[in-house]
């Protein structure tokens, strides 16, 4: 499988997830149709039609378990990792500067929108453009939670109070199970 937006599935050789589900759970309901059908084959047998369902979902549930064992605590470590907000410090200073440069903000929208683009950047005054002393501030997606505010790199050390060359910075690690990349 990948993750490149301009390529698609090979169906052939990558089942769906509906596929997978069926696939691992086929042998197990042919199992219960083999131990819960009377002599006669005429379905399931009317004293075992109440845990039929129960049976049967408790063994899908049981494969599914196992089969996503390894792949599920990766997949919730890549959404989440992917699902940071932005820094709050990051925040701050781009509402502040917003509403500093109100009148600017404005003509800028009001002129990307008559020239059909989205980036107001270019619209904006020379000295108010990204990257420029006084211009607008970059919001960037946070790292870390530091006494419960989202912080990114570059605030994070200011929030912490450590100064570059005077504060150790003491990076706490733990494992986490299953198998995590980055």
């Amino acid at each position: 499988m990948t993750n490149h937006p301009n390529r698609k599935r090979d169906e052939e050789n990558e089942p769906t997830i509906e596929e997978m589900v069926a696939e691992a759970v086929e042998p197990l309901a042919a199992e219960l149709r083999e131990k819960l059908t009377p002599a006669h084959g005429n379905g399931i047998a009317p004293g075992l039609r109440a845990n039929a369902a129960k049976m049967l979902g408790q063994a899908i549930a049981a494969t599914l378990a196992e089969s996503l064992s390894e792949s599920l605590p990766q997949a919730m470590y890549s959404a989440l990792a992917a699902q940071r907000p932005p820094c709050a410090t990051c925040v701050i200073q781009r509402v502040t500067w917003e509403n500093l440069h109100r009148a600017e903000m404005d003509a800028a929208m009001a002129a990307a929108a008559q020239a059909g683009g989205q980036d107001i950047a270019p619209f904006l005054p020379p000295g108010l453009r990204p990257g420029e002393q006084g211009g607008i501030p970059n919001v960037t997606q946070s790292i870390t939670a530091f006494q419960g505010t989202e912080l990114c790199v570059a605030h994070l050390g200011d929030a912490a109070g450590i100064r570059p060359g005077k504060s150790p910075l003491l990076v706490a690690t733990a494992t986490v199970p299953g198998k995590l990349t980055g």
